[in-house]
């Protein structure tokens, strides 16, 4: 089923506390930077980050706000917001925020 919908940790099963020091060193990427470790990416983004998933992305918003666009629409979001993409192909992040992205 095609959907993104905003959550909380308990409900999506995650531990998104990270040990920053695993993650590979930053990489400039779409205005910002990107790094990465076995499936989890750690982005600041300059405004616009594009992601796509076939499976599952569980989403953390660290800082900032701004908005998610994808086929069926938009979401707004904020810092500590946490939300799940299933199989929605293409999806922007839209706004200056940091974020972690746990793929499945």
């Amino acid at each position: 089923m095609k959907r993104l919908y905003r959550t909380n940790e308990e409900n999506c099963n995650c531990d998104f506390s990270i040990d920053r020091s695993l993650f590979s060193p930053p990489v400039r990427v779409q205005g910002g930077q990107k790094r990465a470790y076995e499936n989890i990416l750690l982005v600041e983004s300059g405004g616009r980050y594009k992601l796509e998933t076939q499976s599952v992305d569980r989403i953390k918003i660290l800082t900032g706000s701004g908005h998610f666009k994808w086929a069926r629409g938009e979401i707004s979001f904020c810092a500590e917001d946490i939300f799940v993409a299933e199989e929605i192909g293409e999806y922007e992040i839209n706004g200056v925020c940091s974020f972690i992205v746990m793929r499945k």
